[in-house]
């Protein structure tokens, strides 16, 4: 190698195949989010074409905590549908004491819906915590930045956002 650079090498070790024990079958697993051609596939099979499916897709992958943002009415709609589902029915573990503060605030939540008034133009989320399973405040550690996403995709559709826990509304 002429100077300043550096030459590279490289070792190559080569195994015979393993026979003792016997190797183990592969283990396919595929995550969700790698499972979208499927889904498009899917859609289109459905009879739907790229046009009607562009928008589909975007709504779902601008709708992240971290990085999601209303872009359209159809990823509007998704973000108020996601990001307001809480409810005890949602808990999957059974065993109450191993629950971390996400099973804690859902199986608190006796009563959620989101209700919609045209004429008052407010979209807001009703909730009816029990506050013996988890308090307000823990709801808000968790479901903070989801009432966020929720507000901006009600003003999109021109809207107010409103949250009632316990009878209090906050705006």
């Amino acid at each position: 190698a002429s100077r300043g650079q550096s030459r590279r090498t490289q070792n190559r070790t080569t195994r015979e195949p393993q026979v003792k024990p016997a190797p183990k079958a592969a283990n396919n697993t595929v995550l969700p989010s790698r499972m979208r051609p499927c889904s498009i596939a899917s859609l289109s099979a459905m009879g739907m074409d790229a046009a009607e499916i562009a928008p589909i897709l975007s709504a779902i992958g601008n709708h992240e905590e971290s990085s999601g943002l209303p872009i359209s009415t159809i990823s509007a709609a998704l973000i108020i549908a996601d990001k307001s589902d809480v409810h005890f029915s949602r808990v999957q573990n059974p065993i109450i004491e191993t629950y971390d503060i996400h099973d804690r605030v859902n199986a608190a939540v006796q009563k959620s819906r989101v209700e919609m008034d045209n004429e008052a133009r407010t979209i807001q989320l009703v909730l009816e915590i029990d506050n013996t399973m988890a308090t307000v405040m823990e709801y808000f550690e968790i479901f903070l930045h989801r009432m966020i996403m929720c507000r901006h995709s009600a003003e999109l559709f021109g809207y107010d956002f409103k949250l009632g826990v316990n009878g209090t509304f906050l705006e």
